[in-house]
């Protein structure tokens, strides 16, 4: 496997007292990182949030092992996945193989239901209106990949690219992430998204 610079991965369950709400299980990557404090928040009182996060690719060996750490210890009624912002060398093809054996391995695990988020537009460094060049034409390869696996599968689609593509107010500097105004439009979005589902369990 190619490596970044710095490979990571967080795990984190708010609200473990709870015990009569149902569970959102966020896997992601940074993005997650900074919305999921925010959705917990807005979800308090009628659901709980956890995630996981990390900078592998699916198709990682070690993405498989951190996840199924994750998804160990405590029930989830909800899954919300996403990946595909990470490990650039590999083409479409690789991503589309493994996103597919993913899949099969949550689906086959856990009997909640799934639902994929897509994966988000990278910006050109300090310039927020503009797209990366070099890789957000992967970015959306990449989605739409995913949208043909989860499209034969009958698994929705939460459409983040589009709700923040149109917002560069919302974007930071470093291309990839979102200041506090944007990471609150993401939890909202999934809020309401989200609890439609749940409240059908």
């Amino acid at each position: 496997m190619f490596r970044e610079s710095t490979e990571w991965s967080q795990l984190y369950w708010f609200d473990t007292a709870s015990k009569d709400l149902p569970r959102i299980m966020l896997i992601g990557d940074s993005i997650v990182v900074g919305h999921a404090p925010e959705l917990a928040k807005i979800l308090k009182g009628k659901a709980t949030v956890a995630f996981f996060a990390t900078s592998r690719i699916v198709g990682d060996p070690a993405y498989s092992r951190e996840l199924m750490t994750a998804m160990a210890d405590m029930p989830v009624d909800l899954i919300e996945f996403n990946n595909g912002l990470h490990a650039f060398q590999y083409n479409t093809a690789f991503y589309r193989r493994n996103l597919e054996i993913t899949l099969d391995h949550l689906q086959s695990s856990f009997r909640c239901p799934i639902r994929w988020r897509n994966s988000t537009p990278i910006s050109r460094k300090d310039v927020p209106a503009e797209w990366d060049p070099e890789r957000n034409h992967i970015v959306t390869e990449r989605n739409l990949a995913a949208r043909e696996v989860i499209s034969a599968r009958n698994i929705p689609e939460d459409d983040m690219y589009s709700l923040v593509q149109a917002h560069p107010e919302w974007r930071s500097m470093d291309g990839y992430h979102y200041n506090d105004d944007g990471k609150q439009k993401q939890a909202e979005f999934l809020a309401e998204i989200l609890l439609n589902p749940l409240a059908k369990r």
